[in-house]
């Protein structure tokens, strides 16, 4: 299960992400938050990634509009854990990842990212 974890330890995400080639680059990109990461290769394309979830989770939690945000994207908010969209459903409802899955050959697979508070 995909979800995002927010108590007074810190954060400890972990998200689906689907990685596939257009052209000559690499994209690693996460439906649920709409977020991607890209380059010449498929380990560059995931640090990019991983940089750029890094910068949204700090943005967020500093402008206080985490909840929000993952509501606009179909998260289910809990008390203490917030639950990812369906991949099915993620399918439906997102135009751009129903682009990749009908025209590219890709893989699915989770990210993890975590960070302590301070």
């Amino acid at each position: 299960m995909c979800s995002i974890v927010l108590n007074k330890k810190g954060i400890q995400v972990s998200v689906s992400v689907v990685v596939f080639k257009e052209d000559d680059t690499f994209i690693v990109y996460c439906p649920s938050l709409d977020l991607a990461g890209y380059d010449d290769d498929e380990t560059s394309a995931r640090k990019d990634f991983e940089q750029m979830l890094s910068e949204y989770f700090e943005w967020q939690l500093e402008h206080n509009t985490l909840e929000a945000d993952l509501k606009k994207h179909g998260w289910e908010i809990g008390v203490r854990v917030r639950k990812e969209p369906k991949f099915a459903d993620m399918i439906r409802s997102n135009r751009e990842l129903r682009r990749v899955v009908d025209r590219y050959d890709y893989s699915k697979t989770s990210i993890n990212y975590a960070k302590s508070a301070l």
